[in-house]
C-alpha cells in the first residue's frame, strides 16, 4: 500500500508554495554590486595642474623674494648717447621686497577598521579613500588659486537703485524693499538660493579643535523701496563692487526682505511672486568676504587689487536684469579683450598664451567672433 507522496509530487507542492509566497519584492534576490565604487564627480583643475611645485631646502614660515619692477636709465631714460671717451652714469632700480606667509590647505577622511574589514574582496578602501581625498583637495586648491581672498574686503555695497515698469508680470502690487549683498568668487561658490548666502561657518576638526571660516559675502546694503503696480516688473541695480563676481538680492516688505536671486551681474529683475521660506537679510550681519591669516590671494583677487595695477574693465550696468555683453570688433575678435591685450603689451611687453573664461562666455565669444563677416578673416 502506498502511504506517502512520491518525490516528484513533493517537489511540485514545494514549487507551488514558493511561487505563491516568495516574490522579488521580498528582497531574496542576488545583489549585483560592481566593484569598485563609481566616482561620479568632476575633478577638473587646470590651474593647479599647470602651476609647478617649487621645493625649498629651508622654507621657514614664509616665501621671500625681491621683485625688480623697473630699470631707470641715467640721463634721459630713452636715450643712451655718450660722448667719445666718456662713460654713462649708473642706472637705478625700482625694487620691492615681498614676503608672503605660507598657509595650509586641508581635507580629511576617515576609514574605520570595521569598514576596512567589511570592504575586503570588494575594493581597497584605504586606497580609494586616499584617491578621493586627493581629488577633493585638488578641487579646493583650484578654487583657492583662482579666488582665494586674504586682502580685499568687499565692505558694504551702496544701496540699489529701483524702478518698476512694464506689463504682464505676476508680482503682486505692493511696495517692495530691496537689499543687496556682494559675493566674492568663493562666496558665489559657497552660496545658493536654497542654502542662503554664505556668511561664516564654524568647523570642528578631527582633532577636536574648532575654527571659523568666512564664506565670502559682504555686509548687506541699506534698503531701497519701490511701489510696484499690478503687472509691472521690479528692476534693481547696485553700484559695482570691486572684487565682487556676483550679487545676492533680498526682496520683500521693509524689514522682512528674503533672498530671491543671485546674479553674476550687478542687477536683477523680479516679475513673479516672491519665494517664501528663503534666507532673511538679517542673517548677514558683517563683512565676511575674506579670511586674513588663513588664506592667500588667488589670481582673481590679485587682479582686482588696485595695488597690482592690473587691467580691470567693468562693463556698463546696462538694463537691469540683462546687463551688457562683450563687444564684437567685426574682425574676428572682442573689443574688450583687444583692449586688455594692448594694455598688457604697452605696459609690460607681455602677451598671454591662454585665456580662461567660463562656459557661458566661451559660447558668447565664439558666436561674436565666428560671423559671416569675420569668417574669411579667421
Amino acid at each position: 500500500m502506498n502511504i506517502g507522496l512520491t518525490t516528484q509530487e513533493t517537489l511540485g507542492l514545494m514549487k507551488d508554495s514558493l511561487a505563491k509566497n516568495v516574490t522579488i519584492s521580498t528582497g531574496l534576490t542576488a545583489y549585483d554590486l560592481q566593484a569598485p565604487a563609481k566616482n561620479l564627480y568632476p575633478t577638473i583643475t587646470p590651474l593647479r595642474n599647470s602651476l609647478p611645485r617649487v621645493a625649498r631646502l629651508n622654507p621657514g614660515d614664509a616665501a621671500h623674494w625681491r621683485s625688480i619692477f623697473a630699470t631707470t636709465g641715467s640721463g634721459f631714460d630713452a636715450m643712451g648717447w655718450v660722448p667719445e671717451g666718456q662713460r654713462s652714469a649708473s642706472m637705478s632700480y625700482s625694487a620691492t621686497s615681498v614676503t608672503l606667509p605660507y598657509v595650509t590647505l586641508g581635507e580629511e577622511d576617515t576609514v574605520t577598521f570595521e569598514a576596512e574589514a567589511a570592504a575586503q574582496g570588494f575594493e581597497d578602501i584605504n586606497a580609494t579613500a586616499t584617491l578621493r581625498i586627493l581629488q577633493k583637495t585638488m578641487r579646493k586648491e583650484e578654487t583657492a588659486l583662482l579666488g582665494g581672498n586674504t586682502s580685499l574686503a568687499l565692505g558694504t555695497p551702496g544701496a540699489p537703485t529701483l524702478s518698476a515698469s512694464g506689463t504682464g508680470g505676476t508680482l503682486p502690487a505692493a511696495t517692495y524693499s530691496v537689499i543687496v549683498v556682494a559675493l566674492t568668487f568663493e562666496g558665489y561658490r559657497n552660496s545658493s538660493l536654497p542654502g542662503g548666502v554664505a556668511a561664516t561657518k564654524a568647523i570642528t576638526g578631527n582633532d577636536g579643535a574648532t575654527y571659523t571660516l568666512n564664506g565670502g559675502s559682504s555686509m548687506r546694503s541699506a534698503n531701497t523701496t519701490q511701489a510696484v503696480a499690478t503687472g509691472q516688473t521690479l528692476f534693481a541695480t547696485a553700484p559695482i563692487v570691486n572684487a565682487a563676481v556676483a550679487y545676492a538680492w533680498y526682496v520683500g516688505p521693509a524689514g522682512s526682505e528674503t533672498l530671491q536671486a543671485i546674479t553674476t551681474i550687478n542687477s536683477a529683475a523680479f516679475n513673479a511672486p516672491l519665494t517664501a521660506g528663503q534666507q532673511a537679510a538679517t542673517a548677514i550681519t558683517a563683512d565676511n568676504s575674506r579670511n586674513p591669516g588663513l588664506a592667500f590671494d588667488g589670481l582673481l583677487t590679485d587682479g582686482f587689487n588696485p595695488a597690482t595695477s592690473s587691467f580691470v574693465q567693468a562693463l556698463a550696468s546696462g538694463p537691469a536684469g540683462t546687463g551688457t555683453f562683450l563687444t564684437p570688433s567685426g574682425r574676428g575678435s572682442i573689443v574688450e579683450i583687444d583692449n586688455m591685450l594692448m594694455q598688457m603689451w604697452n605696459s609690460y611687453r607681455l602677451s598671454p598664451t591662454v585665456i580662461y573664461v567660463n562656459a557661458q562666455e566661451q559660447k558668447n565669444i565664439t558666436a561674436k567672433c565666428l560671423t559671416n563677416a569675420s569668417g574669411s578673416l579667421v
